[in-house]
């Protein structure tokens, strides 16, 4: 259990096989078998353990120590759990660990009704953005702490100062190009095999998804997609980079930043309007490359970083010098909003509907700027 516990943590869950598992604890292929006869299983059981001494510890709180703030550092500091849980927020398989964390989160949420740590956002949004925290922490462990995001005072001791606002202003555009992976645009073929690896790995993932099978999609040879692209790690960033070029090309010059702001539900329901499949495939690529092996997630933690850094000098230019007094830090603020956005996205994913998320985020981006005639909540 404690060598899947590290490969699933390395590797993932899909491109780990019980053949790994037994090499790595240093047994034999039946021996393993013996114990666990299918991979599902030893998920399960690997999240089980994690999931019980968890558990041990929620238990052992007092009613007053109960906040969403505690509970986040509760789950964070059981080796793994935060994880794994990340993992198996979107995973297709592994269907009774799923199972699992859904009865874990409902217990969490049962224990917390009530509690004053979540009366500003409700207690079913503060969830929601907790879910999205743990993901952005997956990315960016040194900088964000879920747990300083969600407590009561939000903002106290949290440590910014990698993800705060760089020298350079950062704009959707530069999101795009300072992804670090260009492609020469045109032909036609090329566009097809990104639209159908887009379509694929937004069904099916990263793991979930072969070469062969983007290939027989577009009626070309694998031999002939590698041409263009050079291996399947390359044509996922390919397809990632797509995706933020198309979201780059809807910024408009000469926008106030508090339109500019104001402007985020409306193209979130655009999105879930026109393009559900990128929001799917955004949000499956995330969750699945939460691993370190993963080929997507120096690319994700680095595009996360620049949009914190974003929405950090798009917040406090919205606010300007006379708006500031009273509200959370900019960036304290443009993590919760990135952290927002992720959870409702990954909850969204669940329930097979996105429409909902635009005006979710009206209700955060309009709690977080002055409004005329009113202070900061």
């Amino acid at each position: 259990m404690e060598a899947a516990r590290i490969a699933f943590v390395e590797r993932g869950l899909v491109p780990v096989s019980l053949r790994d598992v037994a090499a790595g604890a240093g047994v034999s292929h039946p021996g393993l078998l013996r114990h666990f006869s299918s991979k599902a299983s030893l998920i399960l059981a690997v999240f089980e353990g994690l999931d019980d001494e968890l558990g041990r510890v929620l238990d052992g709180m007092a009613a007053g120590e109960m906040s969403l703030g505690a509970v986040a550092r509760a789950t964070a500091a059981v080796p793994s759990f935060d994880t794994l849980a990340s993992m198996l927020e979107t995973a297709d398989g592994a269907v009774e660990a799923r199972a699992r964390l859904g009865k874990r989160w409902a217990d969490i949420s049962r224990r917390l009704d009530g509690s004053p740590s979540v009366a500003a956002l409700g207690l079913e949004q503060s969830l929601v953005l907790w879910t999205g925290l743990r993901l952005l922490a997956q990315y960016l462990p040194g900088d964000i702490q879920p747990a300083g995001f969600l407590d009561a005072e939000a903002g106290l001791g949290v440590r910014l100062e990698s993800v705060g606002v760089p020298e350079v202003v950062v704009t959707l555009a530069d999101m795009a190009e300072r992804s670090g992976i260009g492609y020469a645009p045109g032909e036609k073929r090329r566009e097809e095999i990104l639209s159908d690896a887009t379509s694929r790995f937004a069904r099916h993932g990263y793991h979930g998804t072969s070469v062969r099978d983007v290939a027989d999609g577009v009626n070309v040879s694998p031999s002939t997609l590698l041409y263009h692209f050079g291996s399947k790690e390359q044509l996922l960033t390919a397809v990632l980079r797509r995706r933020d070029e198309m979201l780059a090309s809807r910024a408009q010059e000469d926008v106030e930043p508090a339109e500019e702001l104001a402007a985020i539900g409306a193209d979130a329901r655009l999105d879930a309007r026109d393009e559900p499949g990128l929001i799917e495939l955004h949000t499956r690529v995330a969750s699945e490359a939460v691993a370190v092996g993963h080929p997507a997630h120096g690319y994700l933690a680095e595009r996360y970083r620049r949009a914190i850094a974003y929405f950090t000098r798009l917040i406090g230019d919205a606010r300007g010098e006379g708006g500031r007094d009273g509200f959370m830090p900019p960036a304290v603020a443009a993590v919760q909003l990135v952290g927002l956005w992720e959870g409702l996205q990954i909850q969204a994913l669940g329930d097979g509907d996105f429409r909902g998320i635009g005006d979710q985020l009206d209700a955060y981006v309009d709690s977080i700027l002055p409004q005329e005639g009113r202070g900061p909540d």
